[in-house]
Parts: C-alpha cells; structure tokens; sequence
C-alpha cells in the first residue's frame, strides 16, 4: 500500500463504499438468520457484528488496498 494512495479521495470512498457493502452483508446474514430463527442473537449483538464488519473491512482496505481505487500517478522526479 502506498502512502500516497491513502491521501486519496477516491480510496477514501471506494474503502467507504466497501464498509458499507459489508456492514449490510452481515446485517442481512445475520439478522436473516436471526428472523429464520436458525440462531438467537438479538438484534444489538447483529448490529455490532455488523459494525465489527464494517470496520475490519475499513482496515483491510488500509492495510491491503483497493484494486478498484484508481493509484494517484507516481510523484515527479
């Protein structure tokens, strides 16, 4: 991961956007499980796996990268 990719706005929004998809894929995950009634966990511990989520993919995205953020162009030298 490049510094300078971290002071984009594009890898800014494109690491928010994947928060967001992953907070509502363990919402949806778990709270359909939840209403199914395949397990009991109570609609406060679904929101803060869902939050966990969301934040472990924010990390990731700092620690790893985004394919889809376009690289800021190499610094002059």
């Amino acid at each position: 991961m490049n510094k300078d990719e971290l002071q984009t706005r594009s890898f800014w929004i494109a690491a928010g956007l994947r928060a967001v998809r992953s907070f509502a894929q363990a919402l949806l995950t778990l709270g359909g499980g939840d209403a199914a009634g395949l397990f009991t966990l109570g609609w406060e511990r679904v929101l803060l796996a869902a939050v966990g989520y969301a934040i472990t993919s924010l990390l990731t995205s700092i620690i790893v990268g985004i394919p889809e953020a376009p690289s800021p162009p190499p610094a002059p030298s």
